[in-house]
């Protein structure tokens, strides 16, 4: 399994202030400590990253504050697909929704409770 993240996801990741359960930062460490790069590849933001991001925002009718939502959603977008995990599923579904082969998961305490109502 390869994870790509974009460069703020592991940024933001990696804070201490993030509400990022312990088992996401583990594994986020886990996955940065490897000698092999082909498990994770940090996707750094450039001119047709940047390009991307501002289509996504643009074609959702979202202005700035969705700004670093619209990151993962791009690489994802750009890798030709792929699952973004996140605590904020909203307002990432709304820009993947155009994406059929992206898919939105939420992470936290808020998808727990949905997948034990699921059962």
């Amino acid at each position: 399994m390869r994870v790509v993240l974009d460069a703020e996801a592991v940024n933001a990741l990696l804070d201490p202030r993030h509400s990022a359960e312990r088992t996401v930062r583990r594994a986020m460490d886990a996955l940065l400590s490897r000698e092999s790069s082909d498990a994770l590849l940090i996707r750094d933001i450039d001119r047709r990253l940047a390009r991307l991001v501002g289509g996504l925002l643009a074609q959702a009718h979202a202005g700035s504050a969705l700004l670093a939502d619209a990151h993962p959603v791009a690489v994802a977008v750009e890798a030709g697909g792929g699952v973004v995990l996140t605590g904020d599923p909203d307002d990432l579904s709304h820009l993947a929704g155009p994406y059929q082969t992206v898919v939105i998961e939420p992470l936290g305490p808020s998808a727990k409770l949905r997948i034990r109502r699921q059962r």
